[in-house]
């Protein structure tokens, strides 16, 4: 038998519009469903404790690898945000200058663009990443590296006509 808590997401979603709907409008609704979520993982979390599956989540160890991968990831985050945010800024500062509508032609064109490139590196990367497990656990890393410089072509000849149109 289940214990309390652990299916009651849509019983704690109820009970916070209820009580909040009148004070925080719309925004009740939001409380409550993150407050359901938290209330159904934490009884998950309690029946996987009580059956002997233990819940937590730890960091095991800091080691050399790890540190090396923070070192060279970390740099590397900020830059890209700016670069993007940048770019966002200089599409949409041209495209004001243009007719009215520019600016939502391009924000429009650019979610189309990306829907099309994020299912297809999805794709591309789902049917991929076993072979790149393999090659690494023998370190074949010419394999890797041919594997990679042909995957890279089907984004590649996805995204010119998209540039192109754009």
């Amino acid at each position: 038998m289940a214990r309390a808590g652990a299916g009651n997401a849509p019983v704690t979603i109820i009970g916070c519009v209820l009580a909040l709907g009148g004070r925080f409008g719309i925004w009740a609704l939001v409380y409550a469903i993150d407050r359901g979520r938290v209330h159904s993982r934490g009884g998950c979390a309690g029946m996987m404790n009580a059956h002997g599956y233990r819940f937590g989540l730890r960091w095991y160890v800091m080691t050399e690898a790890t540190r090396e991968v923070a070192h060279q990831y970390g740099p590397a985050v900020p830059a890209e945000r700016v670069v993007a945010s940048g770019g966002l800024l200089v599409d949409q500062s041209m495209a004001a200058m243009l007719p009215a509508g520019s600016v939502s032609a391009l924000v429009y064109a650019n979610r189309f663009v990306s829907v099309v490139l994020t299912l297809l590196a999805g794709a591309i990367s789902t049917a991929v990443t076993p072979y790149f497990s393999g090659m690494i656990a023998v370190k074949d890393w010419t394999g890797c590296r041919d594997t990679l410089r042909t995957w890279v072509r089907p984004p590649r000849l996805v995204s010119a006509p998209c540039r192109v149109w754009r």
